[in-house]
C-alpha cells in the first residue's frame, strides 16, 4: 500500500457521510468521486439548502384514508368483507343436506 495514501486522514463522503480510507479516490458506499463533486481538500459540509418538506402533510395529502382508522372508508371495506362471511356461512348451511 502507499505510505503517503496512509498518511492523509480519513474523510467522510459528502454524499453519504460513509468514511472513507485518508487518499481515496472514490466512496466504495455511494461511488461518488471528484468528477461528480467531492474532493479531500472539501471538509465543509455541503449546504442543503431549508428543508421545508412536511412528512404528515405529505400522507394526509396522499393517502387521507390512513388519517383515521375508524374513517368510513374502512367501515365500508367491513361491511363488505362481514356479508361476505355471511354469503359463504349460508352456502355451507345450504349445500349441509346434500352431503347428509
Amino acid at each position: 500500500m502507499n505510505k503517503s495514501r496512509r498518511s492523509q486522514p480519513d474523510f467522510e463522503c459528502l454524499h453519504c457521510g460513509e468514511m472513507l480510507p485518508g487518499g481515496s479516490h472514490f466512496c466504495r458506499h455511494c461511488g461518488a468521486d471528484a468528477s461528480v463533486g467531492w474532493n479531500h481538500d472539501d471538509s465543509a459540509e455541503p449546504d442543503y439548502g431549508q428543508d421545508d418538506f412536511e412528512y404528515d402533510d405529505y400522507i394526509a395529502r396522499e393517502f387521507p384514508e390512513h388519517l383515521d382508522p375508524d374513517a368510513p372508508a374502512m367501515a365500508g371495506r367491513k361491511f363488505v368483507a362481514w356479508v361476505i362471511l355471511a354469503l359463504v356461512i349460508s352456502m355451507i348451511i345450504g349445500a349441509m343436506p346434500f352431503f347428509f
